[in-house]
């Protein structure tokens, strides 16, 4: 399993540097059964990329919550 957490943060940590992800979203359809937790992305998204790319995301994040029309309540940020 370990194995697998390294691969897949390796491949995540070059489609981010790449510029290939800009953004993060959940699939969530429920605050009770499998809740979103943006908050310990977006943590780990700026201890591993650091504040710049923290904030690329936000924005991003942000613009797309803005221009599709989702009213959004984040608390967990």
């Amino acid at each position: 399993m370990r194995i697998l957490k390294t691969f897949f943060r390796k491949s995540v940590k070059k489609l981010v540097n790449g510029g290939y992800i800009t953004f993060i979203g959940t699939d969530t359809h429920s605050t009770e059964f499998r809740p979103p937790l943006m908050g310990e992305g977006l943590k780990a998204l700026k201890k591993d990329f650091g504040e710049d790319v923290y904030n690329v995301f936000l924005r991003n994040m942000n613009t797309f919550v803005t221009k599709s029309g989702v009213s959004e309540k984040n608390e967990d940020i």
